[in-house]
C-alpha cells in the first residue's frame, strides 16, 4: 500500500526515482538514493529473488559501496576472503596467478570476496526495508516507459492482480537486466564484441576429505575449459565450457553432471545444489542514457564473467548516477553533471570487457597449436625466477574511469579512488572515514597544512554555501587535552598525499578524487566546484 508520502495525483503516483529491476545493481541504487531521502520505488518481474547461480566474487570498491548502505557486516558474515587465482596449462601447471590482499587494501577491504549471490541479494533487500521512503513493488513487469515535459511515465502490470498502473518520476534508473524492457522502449542498440559460448553453471557442496583446493584454478585446457571456485563452507562453483552439440539437456540430471565433473575431481560423495547453462556474452550500450532514463547493470553491459567484474560494474553504475541524482533534486545542483555519468561509466567498462573477453580467449581456446604455443611461452617465462614470482603474484590495478565530472587538477590516469581508512574522532572513538563523510563530499587536507588555514577553508565552505553536502577532515586528529598534540597520524591518506605531491583534495561522495592540489588554491578548487554545481559565486 503506498504510502502518504508519495503524491498521487489524477491516478498518477509521483515520485522522485523509479528503479526497473530488483537484481543487486537496481536494489543498491534504491539504498543510495533511500539514504539520500529521495522517494523511490523498485519494479522487479520476479515474484522472488533468482535462486540460479550467478555472480561469484564482488571487489573491495564494492565493498566500500555497500558499507554506504550499513550493510557491509551483514554481507562480509556471508562472503568468504578469495586467497586468488591459478591459471593452469594442459599438464595443469600454474602459467600465471592473480595474488589478493586477504587483510584490507586502500579502501579498506579484502581485494576480493568471495559470494553466493541470492544471500546476498536478500541482505541488499533490507536495507530496503529499514528506509520508508522506498516501496519495492515484485512480480509487476513494465509494459512502457516515455520522458515528457521533464518527467517519465512508467506503465507496469500488477501480474498478480492482472491490474495495469501508470508511475512517474524525475528520473529512471533502468537496471532491469539483458533483456531490458526499458532499453527496448527508449530504441538504445548494443554493440556486440563477437564474444558468444555457453557454459554450464554448477553449484556443488563437497565433504571436507576430497581436499580440494580453495585457491580459485582456472583450466586452460584445449579439450575442454574450466573454472572452479570456492564459495566457502565446502562450496564450490564450477563453470565449465561446453561443446557446439551440447545443451540444456546434455546435463539435465546430477549423474550426468557429476560424469563431467569426474574430468577434474572424484564426485562419489558431491550434492548437485543448482545448475544452469549460460551463454558467455559481451555487448555494450551504445548510449548509457537518453534523457531522464539511465541503463545500468546487465541492461547496459553483458560480459563474459571471467575477471568476475559483471555484478561490480553494475553496482558501480548505480552509485556514480545515484549522488548525481540525489545532489540534484536535494541540493539543486546543475542538471548537467548527469552528463558525465556516460563519459566516466561507459570507457571503464568497455576496458574492463575488453580484458574479459582477451582473458577468455587465452583460456577457453580450442585451437591445439595455440594452446600448444601458449604453454610453452609461459613454461619458458616461468623458467626464469623473477618473472615467475611475478606471474606468480599478478595484482589487479586499480582501473581509472573515464573523465567527466573532475576538475582539470586531474588527469586521466587519475580517475581513481580517494583511500579509506580509520580515523580517531574528537572523543577518542574510532569510525571508517568514509562514514564521517557519509554521502557528501568532503575537503581532505594532509598534516602539513595549518590550523589557520583550515578554518579559513571551512568558512570559504560556509561563503559558498557549500557547507551543506560538504565536510572537512583533516590527516591529523587531535585530542582537545593537549593542544597541538598529534593523536593519530592515517597512513593511508598520508601516503596518497605524499604519491601526489599535493596536500589538499576534493573527494566526491563516491570517494572518487574530483580536484587536488596545494593548499594555497584549495579555496580556488571549491569555487570552481560550486560553479560546476550551478552555485553563484560572488566575487
Amino acid at each position: 500500500m503506498l504510502k502518504i508520502y508519495f503524491n498521487e495525483v489524477n491516478d498518477l503516483i509521483y515520485v522522485d526515482v523509479i528503479v526497473v529491476g530488483g537484481g543487486p545493481t537496481g536494489v543498491m541504487a534504491a539504498n543510495i538514493l533511500g539514504r539520500y531521502g529521495l522517494k523511490t520505488i523498485v519494479f522487479d518481474k520476479l515474484k522472488d529473488i533468482y535462486p540460479l547461480p550467478r555472480a561469484a566474487v564482488i571487489d573491495d570498491d564494492i565493498a566500500r559501496i555497500i558499507q554506504f548502505a550499513g550493510l557491509e557486516e551483514d554481507i562480509l558474515k556471508l562472503s568468504t576472503v578469495s586467497k586468488g587465482y591459478k591459471f593452469l596449462n594442459q599438464q595443469n601447471s600454474p602459467m600465471f596467478g592473480f595474488k589478493r590482499n586477504a587483510s584490507h587494501t586502500s579502501n579498506g577491504y579484502p581485494t576480493s570476496l568471495v559470494i553466493r549471490q541470492p544471500l546476498i541479494e536478500e541482505v541488499l533487500r533490507s536495507g530496503l526495508k529499514k528506509q520508508e521512503n522506498i516501496l519495492f513493488y515484485s512480480n509487476h513487469e513494465i509494459l512502457d516507459v516515455e520522458e515528457r515535459n521533464d518527467l517519465v511515465t512508467v506503465k507496469v502490470k500488477d501480474l498478480a492482480a492482472k491490474e495495469e498502473k501508470s508511475f512517474q518520476a524525475k528520473y529512471v534508473i533502468a537496471a532491469d537486466g539483458a533483456r531490458s524492457k526499458v532499453r527496448e522502449c527508449i530504441g538504445i542498440e548494443r554493440e556486440d564484441m563477437n564474444f558468444n559460448h555457453p557454459w554450464l553453471i554448477v553449484d556443488i557442496k563437497a565433504p571436507k576429505e576430497l581436499d580440494l583446493p580453495t585457491i580459485n584454478q582456472q583450466y586452460c585446457h584445449p579439450s575442454r575449459a574450466a573454472t572452479c571456485i570456492y564459495l566457502g563452507n565446502d562450496m564450490y562453483r564450477w563453470e565449465i565450457a561446453l561443446h557446439e552439440h551440447e545443451t540444456q539437456s546434455t546435463y539435465k540430471t546430477d549423474e550426468s553432471i557429476k560424469e563431467l565433473l569426474s574430468n577434474w575431481m572424484n564426485t562419489e560423495d558431491i550434492t548437485v545444489d543448482r545448475k544452469i547453462i549460460y551463454v558467455f556474452r559481451s555487448l555494450l550500450a551504445k548510449q548509457g542514457r537518453k534523457g531522464r532514463i539511465f541503463l545500468a547493470g546487465d541492461s547496459a553491459h553483458q560480459m563474459p564473467p571471467f575477471l568476475g567484474q559483471g555484478l561490480s560494474s553494475g553496482i558501480r553504475d548505480a552509485v556514480n548516477i545515484c549522488w548525481k541524482i540525489a545532489h540534484i533534486l536535494k541540493y539543486d545542483a546543475n542538471e548537467a553533471i548527469l552528463d558525465s555519468y556516460e563519459k566516466e561509466r561507459m570507457p571503464h567498462v568497455e576496458k574492463i570487457m575488453r580484458h574479459a573477453v582477451l582473458l577468455g580467449e587465452i583460456i577457453q581456446t580450442n585451437n591445439q597449436e595455440i594452446a600448444d604455443f601458449r604453454d610453452r611461452l609461459f613454461n619458458y617465462l616461468n623458467s626464469i625466477p623473477n618473472v615467475r614470482e611475478a606471474l606468480s603474484n599478478l595484482v589487479k590495478a586499480a582501473s581509472p574511469i573515464g573523465i567527466g565530472f573532475h576538475h582539470p587538477t586531474i588527469k586521466s590516469d587519475e580517475t581513481t579512488l580517494f583511500p579509506q581508512t580509520t580515523v580517531t574522532l574528537a572523543d577518542g572513538t574510532k569510525a571508517k572515514s568514509d562514514n564521517v563523510i557519509g554521502g557528501r563530499f568532503a575537503l581532505i587536507v594532509s598534516a602539513n597544512v595549518s590550523e589557520n588555514k583550515i578554518e579559513e577553508l571551512k568558512q570559504k565552505l560556509a561563503a559558498l554555501h557549500l557547507n551543506d553536502f560538504f565536510v572537512c577532515l583533516q590527516v591529523v586528529t587531535q585530542q582537545p587535552v593537549k593542544a597541538g598534540e598529534i593523536l593519530e597520524k592515517i597512513p593511508h591518506f598520508s601516503e596518497w598525499f605524499d604519491k601526489n605531491s599535493v596536500d589538499a583534495a576534493i573527494v566526491r561522495p563516491d570517494r572518487y578524487v574530483y580536484a587536488k592540489g596545494a593548499a594555497e588554491v584549495a579555496g580556488d578548487l571549491l569555487e570552481d566546484l560550486a560553479k560546476s554545481f550551478g552555485i553563484k559565486v560572488m566575487s
